[in-house]
């Protein structure tokens, strides 16, 4: 506002000497100056800057977040139960074995949950995450949940081991494995070559029964299939998936546990033309 009235008193005024034209002019060249920064600290107050991360400041956070005075490994993050998301991501299924009644797979197996001792949103740093190397894995709580009635789990290493390790700015750790897998199949063979089978994988915490640690599908695609291709087998097809979650009771105590089937239908032209 204040640059506009400026003009119009020049307008107003009476003729002036050069040098009251060039005084003039350049206390309206600070004004419209002071309003471009005034708007710029404006902004700059509405959305706060953050800290550039170079590696230098990365190592520190990292060793800062898993110091052994503050961080323990061996204790929850939570004096109560932590809930701990899983999701599966299929990325081809190979095979279908009548003689060992079992399926082959490679999937993306993610296990996500919240600790509160490695937020890091105080120090404002320009992270959306913090990338970590697998070889860090053995310094950090995990919930440690696996593949109980798997027959054989392999993780890839192409060439390291396929493990993704991601720490959120609140505390959020998002770990993923690319594993094969041999899991079990439920035959029944009497409407072949009509039939459908369905196999199946269970998820459990390993270390943790209830009272530490619940294990919960995520709420929208539990279990996922991006390449549809590999649904199809040279035998069968894969027509649909179900994740169910159910609680069972050992002599240790009471377990979460979730299972994702899968359901096959047999290709059954072959053995109709033969």
């Amino acid at each position: 506002m204040i640059v506009p009235y400026l003009a119009r008193i020049v307008l107003l005024l009476p003729e002036l000497s050069p040098i009251q034209t060039d005084h003039l002019a350049d206390i309206i060249e600070e004004q419209k100056l002071h309003a471009k920064e005034s708007e710029r600290n404006q902004i700059l107050d509405k959305h706060k800057s953050c800290v550039p991360v170079n590696g230098e400041l990365r190592k520190e956070l990292i060793q800062g977040l898993f110091d052994e005075q503050t961080y323990d490994k061996n204790i929850l993050p939570t004096d109560n139960s932590i809930e701990v998301i899983v999701e599966v991501t299929v990325q081809s299924i190979t095979e279908i074995s009548e003689i060992t009644s079992s399926f082959k797979a490679d999937i993306w197996f993610s296990q996500i949950w919240h600790d509160q001792r490695l937020d890091f949103r105080h120090l404002n740093y320009c992270l959306t995450n913090l990338s970590l190397a697998a070889h860090k894995l053995p310094n950090l709580w995990t919930p440690n949940v696996c593949v109980v009635n798997s027959k054989k789990v392999t993780v890839h290493t192409s060439p390291s081991q396929n493990i993704l390790l991601l720490v959120f700015p609140n505390g959020t750790v998002w770990l993923n494995y690319r594993i094969s897998l041999q899991g079990p199949c439920q035959l029944d063979l009497t409407n072949f070559p009509m039939d459908t089978q369905q196999c199946n994988l269970i998820f459990e915490s390993y270390s943790y029964n209830t009272a530490e640690v619940r294990i919960v599908w995520r709420d929208w695609e539990p279990i996922s299939i991006p390449d549809q291709s590999s649904k199809n087998l040279p035998d069968f097809v894969l027509t649909h998936t179900e994740n169910k979650n159910t609680t069972l009771f050992y002599t240790a105590g009471q377990w979460d546990q979730l299972e994702a089937v899968f359901i096959f239908r047999r290709l059954y032209g072959y053995y109709v033309l033969q």
